[in-house]
């Protein structure tokens, strides 16, 4: 069985430490795919780079048991580790591609209207109804809620008020009598 945390005791001068650290199968298997991404799209590379980023530091921090020194320096290293990893993967791709941009400047081909509210008209309008009524349900206050009703009333049993409620306690609000044990 894989131990999950690192023992305190374990000494960053030590060569094992570093050996264990940065041969681990998950990061060299994810460097691998983060170089792979860049031939699909650089940009993908950098939201997946930051992605692992905060994964890697997660991970750490919960196998170094909060030590701050340790958590940073390793995620540095295994950060270094992977990119360097992910660049070699794609040198081979890179030094035979062609770039198509030849700099920053305006675009000479836009997007009609329609266009733009086919691919953002429904996530748009989903976000800003949930943030009127997040702000409309913070600015009416607990006093004037309408009762929730109960699971017995609901005819499919507990799930309407199981999630109801649910959802009313996490956003602030007063989740009534769903939230009873």
């Amino acid at each position: 069985m894989r131990k999950k945390t690192v023992p305190v005791e374990t000494s960053m001068k030590d060569g094992k430490f570093w050996k264990e650290q940065l041969h681990m199968p998950h990061l060299l298997v994810i460097s691998a795919l983060l170089g792979m991404f860049q031939c699909t799209n650089f940009w993908d590379f950098v939201i997946y780079y930051v992605v692992t980023l905060g994964t890697v530091l997660f991970a750490n921090i919960i196998r170094f048991q909060g030590k701050i020194k340790k958590i940073i320096v390793v995620t540095f290293a295994q950060m270094a580790e992977i990119y360097l990893l992910a660049y070699l993967v794609i040198l081979p791709f890179t030094l035979q591609f062609d770039t198509m941009v030849d700099g920053i400047g305006i675009a000479k081909y836009h997007s009609y209207f329609y266009q733009l509210l086919v691919l953002w008209g429904l996530p748009a309008v989903f976000t800003i109804t949930f943030v009127i009524s997040i702000l409309w349900e913070k600015l009416r206050g607990d006093g004037a809620q309408e009762p929730v009703p109960s699971y017995e009333s609901y005819p499919h049993g507990r799930s309407f008020c199981h999630y109801y409620g649910t959802l009313r306690y996490w956003s602030g609000g007063n989740p009534g009598i769903c939230l009873r044990a």
